[in-house]
């Protein structure tokens, strides 16, 4: 934003576990499931058919998206030999998923730490913190940002190798409507951006935690913990205004 002031920047997550209901439908889903649905039903594609929804919920008109996966920010992150990484708090986490359908122990100790892409992902990803997915969201933003600053910090000719190999990356794995134009301005803006204008918040975590609420919905043959919004299903006034002052 820029109105005769400084550039400034808000990122805002929303929990995977928001229960919505589908658009163009009269069922419900958790947020997470959205993508899939919208491959399976939505002739404009997926990003469209989660765009309208967020819309919904956000109140903001969205022009453009950007979609990737973990796997894409695993790599980027070894494309840039690593990242320093603050965790806050101590990390343990005995039955972290892995690639064979079992478990393995993933622990992590507060303090600055030097990830390499597996370890990055690994501490997005965990749930098992007392904080839970907000604790996950929290983590995911100071990755994202992290990232962010080495990026900026790379010098256009002496590190050039990386910048490419990052471009590469996204060019292979990343699905957007930016044009190439979109990503110039972009990056000029946010070159332009201080670190200290950015805020990072997550609804339901302190700053926005009276916006949502838990509940347990019965979905299928099983009950899951989902958050709603504190006025009730779908009513998205609350969330609206917060994400208007930031």
């Amino acid at each position: 934003t820029n109105k005769g002031k400084a550039e400034r920047v808000s990122l805002v997550s929303l929990p995977r576990d928001l229960y919505v209901q589908i658009p163009h439908s009269e069922e419900f889903a958790k947020i997470n499931g959205l993508y899939l649905l919208g491959r399976e039903r939505f002739a404009a594609g997926p990003e469209q058919f989660i765009l309208e929804k967020l819309e919904d919920i956000t109140g903001l008109a969205i022009q453009y998206f950007v979609v990737f996966d973990m796997k894409t920010v695993e790599n980027i992150i070894d494309r840039l030999d690593g990242l320093s990484v603050y965790v806050p708090e101590d990390v343990s986490d005995p039955r972290f998923p892995n690639q064979s359908l079992g478990y393995e122990p993933f622990s992590v100790q507060k303090g600055w730490q030097y990830m390499d892409g597996r370890t990055a992902l690994r501490y997005m990803r965990t749930r098992n913190t007392i904080e839970g997915d907000l604790g996950r969201m929290k983590r995911q933003q100071h990755v994202v940002d992290a990232v962010r600053k080495k990026v900026y910090s790379l010098n256009l000719f002496w590190d050039m190798d990386k910048l490419l190999g990052i471009y590469e990356e996204i060019k292979e794995n990343v699905i957007t409507n930016l044009t190439e134009q979109n990503i110039k301005r972009l990056w000029t803006l946010a070159r332009g951006v201080p670190f200290d204008s950015i805020t990072m918040t997550a609804i339901g975590s302190e700053s926005a935690k009276d916006l949502v609420k838990e509940d347990h919905i019965p979905m299928g043959n099983a009950v899951a913990f989902v958050f709603v919004p504190v006025e009730g299903i779908e009513q998205y006034g609350a969330i609206k205004s917060y994400i208007q002052q930031q």
